[in-house]
C-alpha cells in the first residue's frame, strides 16, 4: 500500500516546473533621488506603465520586456559610474538619464555604442552618433516659443536662467536668436542668472522688474524654479511667466501653489491639439489609455521618456531578437514616419531628436480648473 500511495507523488514531483516567461531586460539611468528626483520619479512612473503595454501586446519577441532602472541621484559621477557597470553587460540600448549634466557626462562612453537614449532635449548629439535625445530639440522649441510670443505682440521679454548645463544653453540659444535682424521688433530687456542652490534672487528680480517686461521666461527647474517664481509674487510681478514643461509635474505645481503666477505659461505637445495624422492618434492613445489604467495623470514629464521607451521598443521588435547594437543604430537612424506624442519622428536627416517642432501649441495653467488651457492672449495695454 505504501508503494501505491508514493507512486502519484512521485509522479507528480517529476512534473516539469512551469514555464517561466524569458524576460528582455533593458537598463535604465534615472534620478530617483537628488535635485532632479521629481523628474525621475516621474519617468519611473512612465517606465512602468510602458512595460505593461508592451508585455500586454507580446512583449519583445516573446519576451517580457523589464527596465532596469538604476539611480544616478542626479550626480553626474554617479551617473558615469552606473554606466560603467551597465556596459559590461554588453548591452544593446540604455535609456536615459534625465537631465542635461548627467546625460553629458555619460555620453562620451557611448561614441562607439551601444545605442543610449538620452530622456533631455536640451542636449544636442552628433549627427550619426549611437546618442539621440528626446523630444523636441531645445533649439528648435525655444525658437518656435519666441516666434510664437512675437506674433501675439509681445514686445519685451526679460529672462532669468539657472546656471546649470541646461541652463547656460538655454541662455545661449536666447542670445542667438535675439540677436536675429528677423526679430528686431521683440527686444530682451534682460536677461539675469543664478545658481540652482542660491535661496534668493531678489537682486536679479529687482532688474527684471525695472526693465518693465511685459512677459518673462524663467528657464530653471525643480527647486530652482520654485525660487525664482517666488520671488517674483514678493516682487509684485503680474506679467504672463513662460517655463520648461519640464515644471509642470502635478506634485510640483502643488508645492508652488501659494505663489504661482497668475498667468504660468509652458509650451504642450501635439497630441493636446489636433490629432489628425493617424501615427499620432495612435501614439497618443496608447499613452493617455495606459495612464489612465495605471491610476495616473499625465504629465510633461512622462513624456521625455515615453518616446525614447516607444521609438526603442519599436525598432527591437521590428529587428531580429539578437540584434547587435549597431544593427540598432543603424535602424534608428533610417526610422521615419514614427508617431509618438511629441509627434511624428523622422530620424533620416540626422537629427538625434529626429522630429523639428513646428506648430507648438502653448498653454496656461487655471488654478480653478487644476487644469492647462490654450493661451492665446495679447500683452495687456
Amino acid at each position: 500500500m505504501k508503494r501505491l500511495w508514493m507512486i502519484p507523488l512521485f509522479a507528480l514531483l517529476m512534473q516539469p516546473a512551469p514555464a517561466v516567461a524569458a524576460t528582455y531586460t533593458i537598463d535604465m539611468i534615472l534620478p530617483l533621488t537628488g535635485p532632479a528626483a521629481f523628474a525621475g520619479k516621474s519617468q519611473e512612473e512612465a517606465a512602468r506603465v510602458y512595460e505593461a503595454v508592451v508585455n500586454k501586446s507580446g512583449g519583445i519577441h516573446g519576451q517580457q520586456l523589464h527596465f532596469e532602472i538604476h539611480d544616478d541621484q542626479s550626480n553626474p559621477t554617479v551617473a558615469v559610474q552606473l554606466a560603467n557597470d551597465i556596459l559590461q553587460k554588453h548591452p544593446v540600448v540604455v535609456l536615459g538619464p534625465s537631465v542635461t549634466a548627467t546625460c553629458a557626462a555619460i555620453a562620451p562612453l557611448f561614441v562607439n555604442g551601444p545605442v543610449d537614449f538620452c530622456f533631455s532635449p536640451v542636449v544636442e548629439p552628433p549627427h550619426g552618433g549611437y546618442v539621440f535625445a528626446s523630444s523636441i530639440a531645445l533649439r528648435s522649441l525655444l525658437a518656435e516659443g519666441y516666434t510664437r510670443m512675437r506674433s501675439l505682440g509681445y514686445k519685451r521679454v526679460a529672462a532669468i536662467f539657472a546656471t546649470d548645463a541646461s541652463g547656460q544653453v538655454e541662455l545661449q540659444i536666447t542670445k542667438d536668436w535675439f540677436a536675429q535682424p528677423a526679430n528686431a521688433n521683440i527686444k530682451l530687456v534682460d536677461a539675469e542668472t543664478f545658481a540652482p542652490t542660491d535661496i534668493s534672487v531678489a537682486a536679479q528680480v529687482a532688474k527684471i522688474k525695472a526693465a518693465n517686461p511685459d512677459i518673462i521666461y524663467v528657464w530653471a527647474i525643480g527647486t530652482a524654479f520654485g525660487t525664482a517664481i517666488h520671488e517674483l509674487s514678493n516682487a509684485g510681478v503680474d506679467v504672463p511667466v513662460v517655463t520648461s514643461p519640464s515644471n509642470t509635474t502635478e506634485t510640483q505645481l502643488a508645492q508652488f501653489k501659494t505663489f504661482l503666477p497668475a498667468t504660468l505659461v509652458t509650451s504642450g505637445m501635439p497630441y493636446q491639439s489636433t490629432l489628425q495624422n493617424p501615427a499620432l492618434k495612435a501614439a497618443a492613445s496608447e499613452y493617455l489609455d495606459g495612464m489612465k489604467a495605471a491610476g495616473l495623470k499625465p504629465e510633461t514629464m512622462q513624456s521625455y521618456a515615453w518616446d525614447p521607451m516607444r521609438i526603442a521598443v519599436t525598432a527591437l521588435r521590428t529587428l531580429p531578437a539578437n540584434a547587435s547594437a549597431q544593427q540598432l543604430h543603424d535602424y534608428l537612424e533610417t526610422m521615419h514616419d514614427i508617431g509618438g506624442i511629441w509627434g511624428i519622428y523622422d530620424f533620416r536627416n540626422g537629427d538625434q531628436h529626429g522630429i523639428a517642432g513646428k506648430d507648438i501649441p502653448y498653454f496656461r495653467y487655471d488654478a480653478a480648473k487644476d487644469a492647462w488651457v490654450y493661451f492665446d492672449l495679447a500683452p495687456k495695454g
